[in-house]
C-alpha cells in the first residue's frame, strides 16, 4: 500500500471519497475491532457495500467519474497520482523477493491466479483444500503446517450442506469449528454488487481488509459481474474496480472460472479475462491424476509451467507428485 495512510481502511475510504457522490459512505469502526465480524457480516450480505444503506454506484472509475475529475483541482489530481510513485532511493540495492508463495508452488503472494476447468474436474475442491489449509494452518502442497491467516471465500455456487459435504471429505470436524469460525470466512451465495462495479469491488476489498484476509477466492468469475461474459469490456471493468484494489492493499486474489468450448482457447469469455493476472493454471483430472498447466500464460519465471498431484480420498486431499519447470522437458 502506498500514500500517506497507515491504515489500510483509511486509504480505502479515501479511494471511495474520490468519487462523486461516494459509492457510500464508511461506517466508522476499527478494522481490528472487537464489532469486525458483525459489520463485514453485514457489509457484504447488503448488496452495496454499506452498513448504512449505501449510496449511489457510480459509473466511473474508484478514483473518479468523468464529472468529478473536471472539478478536481490540478493539485488534488496530481497528489492522486503521486501516492503511487516509487521510492527509487535504494531501489537498486534492495533484494529482489523470488519464490515468495502463499502455498508453494501453486499460489504466489499478493498475486493474482485464475484457475479454470471443464466443468466436474474438481477446481473448486483443489481450491477450497488450499484455502481451508491456510486458514487452519494445515499442512498443503509444500506448505508446512503454520500458523492460521484470514480467507475471504465467496462462493456463488455451493450451499451451506455443500461446503460441509466438501470440509467432512476432507478431514475436518467440530474439533476444528473455533478456528474455521476465526480465520476461513467463507459467504455461500452471497448478495453483494456486480465486482466489475465501483460498489462490487469496495465491498469486497472493505471486506477483505477489515478481516486482514491474506487471501480472497472468488467461484466463480462468470457469476460476478453484470458485463457480458464475451465483452473484454466485462473484464477490464473487474480488474479496475476489484482486482486492482486488491493487488494495491497486497492481498492474494484467486479466481476460479470455466473452460470455454475449445480448450486451445482458455477460459470461457472476453480474451481480456487473462491480460491481468499473473498466473493462469488449467486444470485437468484423469482418476487420480491432477495436472495445473500454466501453459506458458505466467509473469513470474519462478512458477513451475505444470504441477502433477494425486487425488486421494479418506481423507480427500490432493498430494503433489512432480513440478515440471520451462526447459526440464
Amino acid at each position: 500500500m502506498t500514500g500517506e495512510y497507515d491504515d489500510d481502511i483509511e486509504w480505502l475510504r479515501a479511494q471511495q471519497e474520490a468519487t462523486d457522490p461516494p459509492v457510500w459512505d464508511m461506517p466508522e469502526y476499527e478494522p481490528w475491532g472487537d464489532e469486525r465480524d458483525d459489520i463485514v457480516r453485514e457489509t457484504i450480505m447488503s448488496g452495496n457495500g454499506g452498513s448504512s444503506g449505501g449510496s449511489a454506484v457510480v459509473d466511473g472509475a474508484p478514483w473518479g467519474d468523468d464529472t468529478e475529475v473536471a472539478e478536481t483541482s490540478m493539485g488534488e489530481a496530481a497528489a492522486r497520482i503521486a501516492e503511487s510513485f516509487i521510492d527509487f532511493d535504494g531501489f537498486f540495492s534492495e533484494e529482489a523477493i523470488d519464490d515468495d508463495y502463499l502455498i508453494e508452488p501453486f499460489i504466489p503472494r499478493g498475486r493474482q491466479i485464475r484457475v479454470y476447468a471443464k466443468a466436474k474436474q474438481g477446481k473448486s475442491l483443489i481450491v477450497l483444500e488450499a484455502g481451508a489449509a491456510l486458514a487452519t494452518g494445515r499442512r498443503f502442497m509444500r506448505n508446512s503446517a503454520a500458523d492460521p491467516v484470514h480467507v475471504l471465500y465467496l462462493d456463488f455456487e455451493m450451499t451451506k450442506d455443500d461446503v460441509r459435504e466438501r470440509l467432512t471429505d476432507m478431514g475436518y470436524s467440530e474439533d476444528d469449528e473455533a478456528v474455521l469460525n476465526d480465520y476461513f470466512h467463507y459467504a455461500s451465495l452471497p448478495r453483494v454488487a456486480p465486482l466489475d462495479t465501483a460498489a462490487g469491488g469496495f465491498a469486497l476489498v472493505e471486506t477483505a481488509i477489515a478481516l486482514g484476509a491474506e487471501l480472497v477466492i472468488v467461484d466463480t468469475a462468470s457469476r460476478t459481474v453484470e458485463g457480458v461474459e464475451n465483452d473484454n469490456d466485462t473484464w477490464q471493468n473487474f480488474y479496475r474496480f476489484t482486482g486492482m484494489l486488491l493487488k494495491q492493499a497486497g492481498i492474494t486474489f484467486v479466481i476460479l472460472d470455466h473452460e470455454g468450448k475449445e480448450a486451445k482457447a482458455g477460459a470461457r469469455g472476453g480474451s481480456a479475462k487473462n491480460d491481468d493476472v499473473d498466473v493462469v493454471w488449467r486444470l485437468t483430472y484423469t482418476e487420480p491424476r491432477v495436472v495445473l498447466d500454466t501453459r506458458g500464460i505466467k509473469r513470474l519465471g519462478w512458477i513451475p509451467d505444470r504441477i502433477e498431484l494425486e487425488r486421494l480420498d479418506s481423507p480427500l486431499r490432493h498430494v503433489i507428485r512432480d513440478r515440471v519447470y520451462s526447459g526440464e522437458e
